[in-house]
């Protein structure tokens, strides 16, 4: 069973959609797809929390690129598919996909839209990646599979805004996010003097996680124990409260297995120098 296949890979949140409900996104991906009344797209989520980080870096980059994670859990679920329905439209994407992710997940019945624009998971809060896995399968053969109908209509979060209260930046008024601390976290170059009072601020060396440890959702998970991934690929990778000394001393064959390895080292050694100083003041 398809149903098989995700449970091997711990994946535990998961169901489909019909292509027509879903909102396009990336239009070279989305061009390039058969009919849409042909298609139904499996929307997965990837949990990724493994715990504290003391705020030094944010949890999606203290662990391994999700990208590998998702190209080995498409490959299998496409061999299966192809193997069992031979000439039936199989094909995974993640990050660049052609639908939108949050909204077809919350669509799913995966989560909640949170005004922070990420997608809120009962169990896992938003510390999740999203996977799409668009296939030419009628309902009826993917219910046999073992995946479940989505809901179909999307869900927002309470609007408590303490998402917005935690944010240093002021990023739910668009004027201020130009000192997005996620955002001056990953910028090449030389620093302006506010954008290093930003970071040496958020204290985090790669992207912020302020306004998702502050969400109520975050705090029940918590407590209940729920947030934790049981995925291996993220519990085997988690830098924890260590992550700027195992960052120094990475090689850089492991330093490029890290979502930040993107920008190469000179931006996250300059990031660790200033909030290295900012604290010595």
């Amino acid at each position: 069973m398809m149903r098989s296949v995700l449970e091997k890979f711990n994946i535990d949140s998961f169901a489909y959609l019909p292509a027509s409900l879903c909102r396009s996104a990336n239009m070279r991906l989305f061009s390039a797809l058969p009919s849409l009344e042909e298609l139904n797209v499996v929307f997965m989520l990837f949990p990724y929390y493994c715990g504290d980080c003391r705020n030094a870096i944010s949890r999606y980059a203290a662990v391994h690129d999700y990208h590998f994670f998702a190209k080995e859990v498409f490959l299998s679920l496409e061999e299966y598919t192809k193997s069992k329905y031979p000439g039936a439209f199989a094909k995974g994407f993640s990050d660049h996909s052609p639908f939108g992710e949050c909204h077809g997940a919350a669509m799913a019945g995966l989560g909640v839209l949170g005004k922070n624009s990420l997608l809120i998971n009962e169990r896992y809060s938003s510390f999740v990646f999203i996977g799409e896995f668009i296939v030419s399968l009628s309902p009826t053969e993917l219910e046999a599979e073992g995946i479940p109908a989505g809901q179909g209509f999307v869900r927002e979060c309470p609007d408590c805004k303490l998402c917005a209260r935690s944010c240093p930046a002021g990023c739910m008024d668009v004027k201020e996010r130009t000192n997005c601390i996620s955002a001056v976290t990953q910028k090449k170059g030389i620093l302006s003097e506010d954008e290093a009072a930003a970071l040496v601020k958020g204290a985090s060396i790669w992207g912020c996680d302020m306004c998702q440890d502050a969400c109520p959702y975050t705090k029940a998970a918590l407590e209940k124990g729920t947030i934790y991934t049981p995925i291996g690929f993220f519990r085997d990778s988690f830098l924890g409260e260590n992550a700027v000394d195992l960052i120094k001393a990475m090689d850089d064959s492991d330093f490029s297995l890290y979502p930040f390895s993107w920008r190469k080292r000179e931006v996250i050694d300059r990031n660790i120098d200033i909030i290295g100083k900012g604290e010595k003041k």
